[in-house]
Protein backbone atom coordinates (compact mmCIF):
# COMPACT_ATOMS: atom_id res chain seq x y z
CA UNK A 1 0.00 0.00 0.00
CA UNK A 2 2.07 3.20 -1.18
CA UNK A 3 -0.78 5.57 0.18
CA UNK A 4 -0.15 7.74 3.64
CA UNK A 5 -0.23 5.60 6.64
CA UNK A 6 -0.10 6.87 10.78
CA UNK A 7 0.73 4.65 13.48
CA UNK A 8 -0.84 5.83 16.82
CA UNK A 9 -0.88 5.08 20.69
CA UNK A 10 -1.54 6.65 23.70
CA UNK A 11 0.88 7.26 26.65
CA UNK A 12 -0.79 7.66 30.25
CA UNK A 13 -0.05 7.45 33.51
CA UNK A 14 1.59 3.72 34.68
CA UNK A 15 2.64 2.54 30.86
CA UNK A 16 5.87 4.22 30.84
CA UNK A 17 7.78 1.71 31.93
CA UNK A 18 6.82 -0.25 28.98
CA UNK A 19 7.29 2.66 26.47
CA UNK A 20 11.27 1.57 26.04
CA UNK A 21 10.17 -2.00 24.70
CA UNK A 22 7.27 -0.13 22.82
CA UNK A 23 9.74 2.14 20.99
CA UNK A 24 12.38 -0.82 20.42
CA UNK A 25 9.46 -2.66 18.91
CA UNK A 26 8.77 0.39 16.69
CA UNK A 27 12.35 0.83 15.47
CA UNK A 28 12.62 -3.15 14.77
CA UNK A 29 9.69 -3.08 12.24
CA UNK A 30 10.72 -3.77 8.41
CA UNK A 31 8.36 -1.08 7.27
CA UNK A 32 9.43 2.57 8.48
CA UNK A 33 7.26 4.67 6.18
CA UNK A 34 4.37 5.77 9.04
CA UNK A 35 3.95 8.38 10.58
CA UNK A 36 4.23 8.12 14.58
CA UNK A 37 1.05 10.16 16.73
CA UNK A 38 1.03 9.53 20.56
CA UNK A 39 -1.73 10.79 22.51
CA UNK A 40 -0.55 12.30 26.00
CA UNK A 41 -3.07 11.82 28.62
CA UNK A 42 -1.59 13.90 31.67
CA UNK A 43 2.26 12.57 30.48
CA UNK A 44 4.65 15.61 29.96
CA UNK A 45 5.74 15.84 26.26
CA UNK A 46 9.87 16.20 27.20
CA UNK A 47 9.51 13.39 29.41
CA UNK A 48 8.14 11.03 26.48
CA UNK A 49 10.42 12.64 23.85
CA UNK A 50 13.49 11.68 26.33
CA UNK A 51 12.33 8.19 26.82
CA UNK A 52 11.58 7.45 22.67
CA UNK A 53 15.36 9.09 22.12
CA UNK A 54 16.77 10.51 18.39
CA UNK A 55 15.56 8.13 16.12
CA UNK A 56 11.52 8.40 16.82
CA UNK A 57 9.58 11.35 16.26
CA UNK A 58 6.69 11.53 17.00
CA UNK A 59 3.85 14.27 16.60
CA UNK A 60 1.61 14.78 19.95
CA UNK A 61 -2.03 15.13 20.70
CA UNK A 62 -2.31 16.60 24.18
CA UNK A 63 -5.34 15.94 26.42
CA UNK A 64 -7.27 19.04 26.86
CA UNK A 65 -9.02 19.93 30.34
CA UNK A 66 -12.28 17.84 30.55
CA UNK A 67 -10.53 15.25 28.10
CA UNK A 68 -11.74 11.47 28.97
CA UNK A 69 -9.19 8.56 27.66
CA UNK A 70 -12.17 8.20 25.44
CA UNK A 71 -12.12 11.59 24.21
CA UNK A 72 -8.42 12.42 23.76
CA UNK A 73 -7.99 9.12 21.51
CA UNK A 74 -11.25 10.37 19.96
CA UNK A 75 -9.99 14.08 18.76
CA UNK A 76 -6.68 12.26 17.99
CA UNK A 77 -7.81 9.69 15.83
CA UNK A 78 -10.14 12.09 14.03
CA UNK A 79 -7.26 14.45 13.26
CA UNK A 80 -4.92 11.61 11.59
CA UNK A 81 -7.84 9.91 9.57
CA UNK A 82 -8.31 13.36 7.98
CA UNK A 83 -4.56 13.85 7.27
CA UNK A 84 -3.88 10.74 6.46
CA UNK A 85 -5.30 7.24 4.51
CA UNK A 86 -4.59 4.84 6.88
CA UNK A 87 -4.18 4.52 10.74
CA UNK A 88 -2.64 1.32 12.46
CA UNK A 89 -3.75 1.27 16.06
CA UNK A 90 -1.63 0.34 19.20
CA UNK A 91 -1.03 0.13 22.66
CA UNK A 92 1.88 1.21 24.29
CA UNK A 93 2.00 -1.58 27.15
CA UNK A 94 2.64 -4.00 23.58
CA UNK A 95 4.81 -5.17 21.49
CA UNK A 96 4.93 -4.83 17.53
CA UNK A 97 6.25 -8.00 15.74
CA UNK A 98 8.48 -6.61 12.72
CA UNK A 99 5.90 -7.28 10.18
CA UNK A 100 3.06 -5.44 11.91
CA UNK A 101 3.13 -2.71 10.00
CA UNK A 102 4.15 -3.54 6.70
CA UNK A 103 1.52 -6.98 6.74
CA UNK A 104 -1.70 -4.07 7.60
CA UNK A 105 -0.33 -1.57 5.13
CA UNK A 106 -0.36 -4.48 2.51
CA UNK A 107 -4.12 -5.79 4.05
CA UNK A 108 -5.40 -2.27 3.56
CA UNK A 109 -4.76 -2.64 0.15
CA UNK A 110 -7.59 -4.75 -0.31
CA UNK A 111 -9.93 -4.13 3.24
CA UNK A 112 -11.42 -1.56 5.34
CA UNK A 113 -10.83 -2.91 9.02
CA UNK A 114 -7.55 -5.61 9.36
CA UNK A 115 -7.42 -7.24 12.77
CA UNK A 116 -4.21 -9.39 13.60
CA UNK A 117 -3.52 -12.23 15.71
CA UNK A 118 -1.39 -11.93 19.06
CA UNK A 119 1.46 -13.68 21.11
CA UNK A 120 0.19 -13.16 24.75
CA UNK A 121 2.52 -11.65 27.91
CA UNK A 122 1.95 -12.53 31.41
CA UNK A 123 4.41 -10.55 33.27
CA UNK A 124 7.42 -10.73 30.92
CA UNK A 125 7.17 -13.84 29.68
CA UNK A 126 5.58 -15.26 26.66
CA UNK A 127 2.36 -17.41 27.96
CA UNK A 128 2.46 -21.14 26.25
CA UNK A 129 0.04 -21.63 23.59
CA UNK A 130 -1.77 -18.74 23.96
CA UNK A 131 -2.49 -16.93 20.96
CA UNK A 132 -5.14 -14.18 20.60
CA UNK A 133 -7.15 -15.54 17.53
CA UNK A 134 -9.05 -13.40 15.68
CA UNK A 135 -9.95 -16.16 13.18
CA UNK A 136 -11.30 -18.39 15.50
CA UNK A 137 -14.21 -15.32 15.97
CA UNK A 138 -15.07 -14.11 13.26
CA UNK A 139 -18.82 -13.99 13.43
CA UNK A 140 -19.02 -10.45 14.60
CA UNK A 141 -18.88 -8.24 17.29
CA UNK A 142 -21.72 -9.72 18.92
CA UNK A 143 -20.70 -11.19 22.56
CA UNK A 144 -16.95 -10.71 22.32
CA UNK A 145 -14.51 -8.42 20.61
CA UNK A 146 -11.38 -9.14 18.54
CA UNK A 147 -10.99 -5.49 17.32
CA UNK A 148 -9.10 -3.58 19.76
CA UNK A 149 -7.18 -0.47 19.97
CA UNK A 150 -3.99 -2.26 19.93
CA UNK A 151 -4.20 -4.70 17.02
CA UNK A 152 -6.37 -2.99 13.86
CA UNK A 153 -5.39 -1.20 11.42
CA UNK A 154 -8.15 1.08 9.75
CA UNK A 155 -8.81 2.58 6.29
CA UNK A 156 -9.16 6.21 7.30
CA UNK A 157 -12.72 6.57 5.28
CA UNK A 158 -14.25 3.87 7.61
CA UNK A 159 -12.49 5.05 10.80
CA UNK A 160 -14.08 8.74 10.34
CA UNK A 161 -17.69 7.09 10.12
CA UNK A 162 -17.40 5.21 13.38
CA UNK A 163 -15.92 8.57 15.28
CA UNK A 164 -16.48 10.28 17.39
CA UNK A 165 -17.36 8.13 20.72
CA UNK A 166 -19.05 9.36 23.69
CA UNK A 167 -16.60 10.89 26.28
CA UNK A 168 -17.79 8.33 28.77
CA UNK A 169 -17.52 5.11 26.31
CA UNK A 170 -15.40 2.43 28.09
CA UNK A 171 -15.18 -0.33 25.28
CA UNK A 172 -13.91 2.41 23.07
CA UNK A 173 -12.55 -0.86 20.49
CA UNK A 174 -15.77 -2.36 20.59
CA UNK A 175 -18.00 0.41 19.94
CA UNK A 176 -15.86 1.04 16.83
CA UNK A 177 -15.66 -2.67 15.84
CA UNK A 178 -19.69 -2.65 16.32
CA UNK A 179 -20.21 0.99 14.15
CA UNK A 180 -18.02 -0.64 11.75
CA UNK A 181 -19.97 -3.91 11.17
CA UNK A 182 -22.80 -2.02 10.93
CA UNK A 183 -21.73 -0.68 7.66
CA UNK A 184 -20.65 -4.08 6.17
CA UNK A 185 -16.63 -2.71 6.30
CA UNK A 186 -14.46 -5.65 4.33
CA UNK A 187 -12.81 -6.93 7.13
CA UNK A 188 -8.92 -9.22 6.77
CA UNK A 189 -8.29 -11.45 9.95
CA UNK A 190 -4.77 -12.32 10.11
CA UNK A 191 -4.57 -15.49 12.15
CA UNK A 192 -0.11 -14.54 12.04
CA UNK A 193 0.74 -12.99 15.48
CA UNK A 194 1.78 -9.54 14.76
CA UNK A 195 1.84 -8.19 18.12
CA UNK A 196 2.49 -9.47 21.57
CA UNK A 197 -0.16 -8.58 23.98
CA UNK A 198 0.84 -7.97 27.68
CA UNK A 199 -1.92 -8.80 30.07
CA UNK A 200 -1.53 -7.61 33.83
CA UNK A 201 -3.36 -6.45 36.70
CA UNK A 202 -4.52 -3.20 34.83
CA UNK A 203 -5.75 -5.05 31.88
CA UNK A 204 -10.02 -4.22 31.51
CA UNK A 205 -10.66 -6.82 29.67
CA UNK A 206 -8.54 -10.09 30.77
CA UNK A 207 -8.11 -12.90 28.65
CA UNK A 208 -6.01 -15.03 30.28
CA UNK A 209 -7.30 -17.23 33.52
CA UNK A 210 -6.91 -17.10 36.02
CA UNK A 211 -10.22 -15.35 36.08
CA UNK A 212 -11.91 -14.04 39.84
CA UNK A 213 -15.52 -14.04 40.59
CA UNK A 214 -14.75 -10.10 40.95
CA UNK A 215 -13.93 -9.87 37.23
CA UNK A 216 -16.76 -11.63 35.82
CA UNK A 217 -18.81 -9.64 37.83
CA UNK A 218 -17.40 -6.51 36.40
CA UNK A 219 -17.33 -7.39 33.17
CA UNK A 220 -20.80 -8.93 33.14
CA UNK A 221 -21.85 -4.60 34.13
CA UNK A 222 -19.28 -3.22 31.12
CA UNK A 223 -20.65 -5.35 28.91
CA UNK A 224 -23.99 -4.70 29.04
CA UNK A 225 -23.38 -0.79 29.68
CA UNK A 226 -21.73 -1.61 26.20
CA UNK A 227 -25.11 -3.49 24.71
CA UNK A 228 -27.16 -0.33 26.21
CA UNK A 229 -25.57 2.16 24.01
CA UNK A 230 -25.13 0.15 20.74
CA UNK A 231 -28.43 -0.77 21.15
CA UNK A 232 -29.90 2.65 21.64
CA UNK A 233 -27.79 3.76 18.59
CA UNK A 234 -28.46 0.93 16.58
CA UNK A 235 -32.13 2.71 15.88
CA UNK A 236 -30.71 4.78 13.49
CA UNK A 237 -27.49 3.92 12.82
CA UNK A 238 -27.28 0.00 12.29
CA UNK A 239 -31.07 -0.91 12.80
CA UNK A 240 -30.83 -4.65 10.70
CA UNK A 241 -28.34 -5.16 13.74
CA UNK A 242 -30.43 -4.29 16.86
CA UNK A 243 -32.16 -8.13 16.67
CA UNK A 244 -28.68 -9.82 17.28
CA UNK A 245 -28.08 -6.88 19.49
CA UNK A 246 -30.77 -7.33 21.57
CA UNK A 247 -30.30 -10.95 21.52
CA UNK A 248 -26.44 -10.61 22.99
CA UNK A 249 -27.53 -8.24 25.85
CA UNK A 250 -30.70 -10.34 27.14
CA UNK A 251 -27.80 -13.30 27.01
CA UNK A 252 -25.60 -11.80 28.94
CA UNK A 253 -28.37 -9.98 31.06
CA UNK A 254 -29.13 -13.59 32.05
CA UNK A 255 -26.12 -14.63 32.82
CA UNK A 256 -25.75 -11.59 34.97
CA UNK A 257 -28.67 -12.51 36.99
CA UNK A 258 -27.52 -16.24 37.34
CA UNK A 259 -23.80 -15.25 38.87
CA UNK A 260 -25.19 -12.23 40.80
CA UNK A 261 -27.48 -14.75 42.76
CA UNK A 262 -25.83 -17.63 43.62
CA UNK A 263 -22.50 -17.87 44.56
CA UNK A 264 -22.52 -21.39 43.61
CA UNK A 265 -23.52 -20.74 40.08
CA UNK A 266 -20.64 -18.03 40.51
CA UNK A 267 -18.03 -20.34 42.05
CA UNK A 268 -18.85 -23.15 39.80
CA UNK A 269 -18.66 -20.91 36.18
CA UNK A 270 -15.51 -19.34 37.53
CA UNK A 271 -13.87 -22.83 38.27
CA UNK A 272 -15.30 -24.23 34.72
CA UNK A 273 -14.00 -21.11 32.87
CA UNK A 274 -10.64 -21.30 33.80
CA UNK A 275 -10.28 -25.09 32.62
CA UNK A 276 -10.86 -24.06 29.07
CA UNK A 277 -7.94 -23.99 27.02
CA UNK A 278 -6.69 -20.47 26.97
CA UNK A 279 -7.94 -19.39 23.57
CA UNK A 280 -10.20 -16.40 24.88
CA UNK A 281 -10.67 -13.36 23.04
CA UNK A 282 -12.11 -10.09 24.81
CA UNK A 283 -15.58 -10.37 26.65
CA UNK A 284 -15.68 -14.01 25.76
CA UNK A 285 -15.78 -14.74 29.81
CA UNK A 286 -18.89 -13.32 30.18
CA UNK A 287 -21.55 -16.05 29.37
CA UNK A 288 -19.35 -18.44 27.71
CA UNK A 289 -20.76 -20.28 24.75
CA UNK A 290 -19.66 -23.56 26.21
CA UNK A 291 -20.33 -23.40 29.78
CA UNK A 292 -24.19 -22.24 29.39
CA UNK A 293 -25.10 -25.91 31.52
CA UNK A 294 -23.47 -24.06 33.99
CA UNK A 295 -25.77 -20.99 34.43
CA UNK A 296 -28.75 -21.48 32.25
CA UNK A 297 -31.76 -22.70 34.44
Amino acid sequence: MSESSAIYATCYPGVERYLPQWRDSLLAQTDHNAAVCIGLDGIDPDRVREMLGPHVSPHFVLSLPGDTPASLRSRALLALSDKFDAVILTDMDDVLLPTRIATAKDALAASDLYCCAMQVIEGERIADEAIFDPGLRSGGPFGYNVFGLTNTAWRSRLLKSCLPVPPDCALMDWLLATRAWGVDARVEYDRVPRMRYRQYGGNTARILPPFAPGQILQACRLVILHYDFVIEESEWRYPHMTDSLRIARRTAKNFQSAVEESGAVLSGYVEALNKLPARHVWWDCVAHPELEKIWKH
